[in-house]
């Protein structure tokens, strides 16, 4: 694994869980236009609630609230929350800073 991640600043790297590790090389050969910063979050997994992926982006609204707009949130998967917490960020107005792959 260390050959893959070997350009990526420790930072960014949090947690990987529960996705098949060639499902996310073939991921990360794509180009996406969003600027990574040192307090950017990102989720790999099914979005779910039993996953916790609600209270990540609750954990993200309320940061914004408190004016740490630089935090970005990026949730790489699917599950039967991803409807949800798309028209959660609409509402919320966090869509230049929570990205779903």
């Amino acid at each position: 694994m260390k050959k893959y991640f070997q350009n990526i600043e420790a930072s960014y790297v949090q947690f990987i869980t529960a996705i098949i590790f060639e499902e996310i090389i073939e991921k990360s050969k794509e180009s996406v236009d969003i600027e990574l910063n040192s307090n950017s979050i990102c989720s790999v997994g099914r979005i779910e609630e039993n996953k916790g992926s609600d209270r990540v982006l609750e954990v993200i609204r309320l940061l914004h609230k408190q004016d740490k707009k630089s935090i970005i949130c990026i949730f790489i998967g699917t599950g039967t929350l991803e409807e949800e917490l798309k028209r959660r960020v609409d509402q919320y107005g966090l869509q230049q800073y929570v990205h779903f792959f």
